[in-house]
């Protein structure tokens, strides 16, 4: 028996003239626990995972490295004029930018994590500005250095890694399907 739409009686002419009935039920699933695991489709998605990841944090460090120069120039042009009195303001260093940069020193500079804040690396930057973008810039250029080092390091990984699981990835189903094609050939005495 086939399922019947519901929801679609406004008035007769509706009735009388859609159709009520599905011509067929979608047979697939997108529930996860109903597919069948596959080890190497889920190493490819980790390895893919994995070079995203990589990509990612070196386009952040880019983007903040750009943004650093931008504001290490403003920085230097604000600290040559003599007749600033207040407070230096960060003109391209924005809050995503700082809460990067905080980011980076809770996770590789070992700091009570109560103690840093981004109010108190905002607070550096209005004190002493040129100082404080000229150590982020040597700081970020090193970690930069760092992550592409490390990704062409991996690269032979990941390759040797999508070369080893594509195709068993995609021949997935021949097991199942051999074993139902065993099952309904007759037994041989």
């Amino acid at each position: 028996m086939q399922p019947i739409c519901s929801g679609r009686y406004i008035n007769r002419i509706a009735k009388d003239n859609l159709n009520d009935e599905y011509v067929c039920m979608d047979v697939r699933t997108d529930d996860y626990r109903a597919k069948i695991k596959n080890v190497h489709e889920d190493n490819l998605f980790k390895n893919e995972d994995e070079i995203y990841q990589m990509d990612y944090k070196i386009l952040k460090f880019d983007n903040l490295i750009n943004k650093l120069s931008l504001e290490l120039d403003h920085a230097t042009e604000w600290t040559e004029n003599s007749y600033n009195l207040g407070e230096y303001v960060p003109k391209y260093l924005k809050e995503c930018h700082f809460d990067f940069i905080l980011k980076w020193y809770s996770e590789n500079i070992v700091l009570n994590p109560q103690q840093l804040k981004r109010k108190a690396i905002m607070n550096s930057v209005t004190k002493m500005p040129v100082k404080v973008i000229q150590n982020w810039q040597v700081r970020f250029n090193q970690a930069v250095q760092d992550l592409r080092k490390q990704k062409a390091e991996k690269i032979p990984e990941w390759q040797n890694l999508c070369k080893n699981n594509f195709y068993k990835s995609l021949d997935h189903r021949s097991f199942f399907f051999k074993n139902k094609q065993k099952d309904l050939l007759p037994i041989k005495k």
